[in-house]
Order: structure tokens, then C-alpha cells, then sequence
């Protein structure tokens, strides 16, 4: 299984600050290998994206059979409710 990033994605990547491009890189690895791992939006933003975060940042992704695709990178963590 491998991660690619979705379309402008990769350059959203490469403009956060290194301590969260390492915190990503973890979770990436992570979710190689257990990639349902994080939960199901279920509403609102990225409703129906897996998500998770890494400093003050929400990672969407998908996944298929073969890859995970990173969908977008959100500034600011998510509400609680």
C-alpha cells in the first residue's frame, strides 16, 4: 500500500513547518499498515474522508484497494461535540 497526495496537496505538504511534515510522516506509517485506523467524517468538512491530525493541522485521506490518497491539509484542529 502505498500514500500519494492528492492534486496541489504534495506543495500544502511541503509549506508546513518541518516539526508537522514528522508528526505526518509518523501517521503516514501508521496508516500503511492499519489504514482505517482514524474515523469516518461524518459531517461537515470532509464528510466521508478519514482524518487525522498532526500539530494544528486535519489530514482527509482515502482509501482503495492499493494506495492512500491524502485529500487536502486544514489549518486548525477540529470541534469537539
Amino acid at each position: 500500500m502505498t500514500v500519494i497526495f492528492g492534486e496541489g496537496v504534495d506543495k500544502l505538504f511541503l509549506d508546513l513547518p518541518n516539526r508537522v511534515q514528522t508528526q505526518a510522516l509518523e501517521m503516514f506509517r501508521l496508516i500503511v499498515s492499519f489504514p482505517r485506523m482514524f474515523p469516518v467524517r461524518r459531517r461537515g468538512t470532509g464528510k466521508g474522508y478519514r482524518f487525522f491530525t498532526a500539530g494544528r493541522f486535519v489530514f482527509f485521506y482515502s482509501v482503495s484497494s492499493e494506495q492512500i490518497r491524502i485529500i487536502t491539509i486544514l489549518p486548525g484542529g477540529m470541534r469537539r461535540t
